[in-house]
């Protein structure tokens, strides 16, 4: 059995990790990592066979100086076409023609097909897609038959599983569940109402973790900088020099970013007032953050979020008002004109932060999001919610289907008492394709890197794989 990972960001070192566990428990498995950028790209040397061994833009540069001509894409029917991927990209394509965007895509199109086309494996992890290439080897993947293990973290429930896809497409034999799942279900259900758990509940042992030796920062940066200049200089890569750079200063980033909110943007954030004395009636849209994979991933469309507030407001009754909230990460990322023209629109009141955003869910008749945790924080407190986008849990809120009929499905999200899907059993059904793992970024969370995390990584790879052959 061939399982091959896709090695995003920092993530290398925690695959070389579950690498190893697997070669200590001579499991049948031979590993392979496909390397989409290049601070760890030799990492993997000595645990893995080099055919194994992928790094997207080793030849790069020498197919971009060659005149390429366009390929065929022979995606399927059902697959996102090529643009949609070109605008999963967090911040790099947008800086360039459509030209040089179709062609960086192209030539990515055909470096990753060769390889899987050569190496032929089953399965590939994704531990998350947050760029072009990600979904363009998703889509390749599709096309080929390689059966795909997208990482997907429940939030609230604390546990992890693999979807379908970047749509975080719940797994062909979900809807089962026992006795135990019900039993951590109404647990899980207790702690939330008990305000015990947080949107990114890390339920991992973080003790035993495990040592690794990374370069000085500073050398990492001038490394990757090298490297950008030799591998990716005809490329189109998503984060730029000085993106990297301020990564070294976060403090001072941070720091910058609160004066050019509190000098030059905390006016157009408003209090929530009511002078008349009686309860007011609105829809709440926090706003998400982005770029962000949980949002170019999944709904591109919407990246410009301005879309949505439009399209809410006028089609909202006519006694309602759009309340919107920034996202706390979110606080002087944005451009001020961003908030300029949410004050310009009628119906749209843009609130300050410092309001209780479980408080807002309560008092709302609506709330709308893409694919913002929110939507689950509103199922678990049975309160009326639309979803646009797709997540591991939008199918237990009302979705959006069509423009075409968006003024209904807002009427019917706020007038029409649905049939309440018990919360225990819904929650048990999620609790019993999960397992104990979370797969994130180690460097962030260094728990990631704990023993247990990744031997129960290993498992849930295995447990998984054998449930999908067994269907």
């Amino acid at each position: 059995m061939k399982i091959f990972v896709y090695g995003f960001a920092n993530t290398p070192l925690f695959f070389n990790e579950v690498f190893r566990e697997s070669k200590n428990l001579n499991d049948n498995i031979e590993w392979g990592i496909i390397f989409p950028n290049s601070p760890y790209k030799n990492s993997s040397d000595n645990i893995l066979k080099n055919d194994n061994i992928f790094y997207l833009y080793d030849k790069f540069n020498e197919i971009f100086k060659s005149n390429s001509k366009a390929v065929k894409y022979n995606f399927r029917v059902e697959a996102d076409n090529i643009h949609k991927m070109i605008a999963a990209s967090k911040n790099g394509y947008n800086r360039y023609s459509s030209n040089h965007q179709e062609r960086n895509a192209n030539i990515i199109y055909q470096l990753y097909k060769s390889f899987l086309v050569k190496n032929t494996p089953d399965y590939i992890i994704f531990p998350d897609v947050e760029t072009a290439d990600g979904i363009i080897l998703l889509n390749i993947c599709k096309e080929l038959d390689i059966c795909i293990l997208y990482n997907v973290h429940t939030r609230y429930l604390g546990q992890s599983f693999f979807a379908q896809d970047a749509y975080e497409t719940l797994p062909v034999f979900f809807g089962k569940y026992n006795d135990n799942d019900l039993l951590k279900s109404k647990g899980i259900l207790q702690k939330y109402y008990n305000n015990e758990l947080n949107p990114f509940n890390l339920n991992i042992d973080n003790s035993h973790i495990i040592k690794i030796e990374l370069p000085n920062i500073i050398r990492r940066f001038i490394s990757g900088v090298k490297n950008t200049f030799k591998f990716e200089s005809n490329a189109i890569i998503e984060s730029k020099i000085s993106t990297k750079f301020l990564k070294l200063i976060p403090t001072v980033r941070r720091s910058f970013l609160m004066l050019k909110f509190n000098f030059f943007q905390k006016k157009y954030f408003k209090a929530l007032t009511n002078n008349d004395g009686k309860p007011q009636k609105f829809i709440f849209f926090p706003l998400q953050m982005t770029p962000e994979s949980s949002i170019n991933t999944l709904e591109s469309y919407f990246i410009d979020q301005l879309k949505l507030i439009d399209l809410i407001r006028l089609n909202m009754p006519h006694n309602f008002f759009l309340l919107v909230k920034e996202h706390p990460v979110m606080i002087g990322e944005r451009k001020s004109n961003f908030y300029n023209e949410i004050n310009k629109k009628s119906g749209v009141l843009l609130v300050k932060n410092n309001l209780s955003t479980k408080k807002l869910i309560k008092m709302a008749s609506l709330i709308i999001t893409v694919t913002g945790t929110v939507g689950l924080e509103a199922y678990l407190d049975d309160r009326k919610t639309l979803m646009f986008g797709p997540t591991f849990f939008s199918h237990l809120c009302d979705r959006h289907r069509s423009y075409e009929n968006i003024k209904t499905e807002i009427f019917n999200a706020i007038y029409n008492k649905k049939e309440k899907k018990t919360k225990v059993t819904e929650i048990a059904k999620i609790i019993n394709i999960s397992y104990n793992f979370t797969l994130n970024d180690p460097l962030f969370f260094n728990c990631i890197l704990s023993k247990s995390n990744v031997k129960n990584f290993l498992y849930a790879v295995k447990n998984h794989i054998n449930r999908l052959e067994n269907v």
